[in-house]
């Protein structure tokens, strides 16, 4: 299945021509939240950090991304893990560099997979037995947009989510300025 995000929209595509736009990827006015609109229900994706208590899970961190329908039912969610050489309970916190997240845990429909950054602008999910279930592929300057190629049928709100998903995984890597 073909399918291209533009300016935050989702359509599905058949030889180059983009079909009826399936979801739309909305803004909100404060704080990380993206809403996504699929036909008439609204979807929320958000990052919910935690408070560990106990045992610290090795490569993970604080956060996890959600997407919530709108009865506030999680529908997908994801862990972020840091890169092997970058765990901060291995190597320890440092100021002039923050941990670089290289894959999400997904759970999804009663599945999980992993989420994981090809460089710096594409990304991969692939299930347990390591088989591509969905690529997300920047399309360049010029074109703008990301060509997203499923292996089966996702929901359109699920692939919406996935792709902000992907946009935090950017976010967490960014450097802060203070």
């Amino acid at each position: 299945m073909n399918l291209l995000l533009k300016s935050g929209t989702l359509y599905r595509t058949d030889n180059k021509a983009a079909g009826p736009a399936l979801a739309n990827i909305h803004n909100r006015l404060f704080g990380l939240e993206k809403q996504i609109i699929a036909g008439e229900k609204q979807f929320l994706t958000q990052i919910r950090t935690e408070i560990l208590t106990g045992e610290r899970i090795l490569g993970a961190g604080s956060r996890q991304y959600l997407l919530k329908n709108s009865d506030g039912e999680i529908l997908l969610s994801g862990v972020p893990r840091y890169a092997e050489e970058n765990d901060p309970s291995i190597v320890g916190q440092f100021i002039y560099r923050i941990p670089r997240v290289s894959y999400v845990e997904l759970m999804f429909q009663n599945r999980n997979g992993l989420l994981r950054k090809i460089n710096s602008q594409n990304y991969r999910l692939t299930d347990p037995s390591g088989k591509v279930i969905l690529t997300l592929l920047r399309r360049g300057i010029f074109s703008g947009g990301w060509n997203l190629d499923a292996a089966e049928e996702f929901r359109p709100e699920f692939l919406c989510g996935i792709f902000i998903f992907c946009r935090y995984m950017e976010q967490e890597n960014e450097f802060p300025i203070v």
